[in-house]
């Protein structure tokens, strides 16, 4: 009977119980639609050798392992995406200056050449092509 009558109570507290009200600081669009598994496992496949960022990824190690990066990747993507910020990995880069002539002279001789994370450059190409 005491077992009933608890029972009885959380099922009436439960039903009076109303969820809080929160702040939307994001768009409402489901994070899901920004950016699909799919096209990062497209992307990944696409990768071309190329020189490799501060983070130490080379482009065949994200190439090989694209059918298991491509979803927890996308679900980074979509995150930053989603809260419009890019995490601080992706932001630095290495410069490396680039002789424009065969004897450079003087530092106008030089280009200089920004190396960033194969990922953020991933991510800057899908969101250029696709949005």
């Amino acid at each position: 009977m005491k077992v009933q009558k608890s029972f009885l109570f959380l099922e009436q507290v439960q039903f009076k119980y109303k969820a809080p009200r929160y702040k939307r600081t994001v768009k409402t669009q489901s994070v899901s639609e920004l950016v699909t598994e799919w096209r990062v496992f497209e992307m990944l496949e696409a990768l071309r050798p190329t020189a490799i960022g501060l983070d130490h990824l080379p482009a065949w190690f994200l190439k090989v392992g694209a059918p298991f990066f491509a979803t927890p990747i996308a679900d980074m993507f979509n995150l930053s995406l989603s809260s419009s910020t890019v995490p601080k990995q992706w932001k630095a880069a290495s410069i490396t200056p680039v002789p424009k002539i065969s004897k450079p002279l003087t530092p106008s001789d030089y280009r200089l050449i920004s190396i960033t994370p194969i990922l953020s450059r991933v991510m800057e190409r899908i969101i250029v092509h696709d949005h």
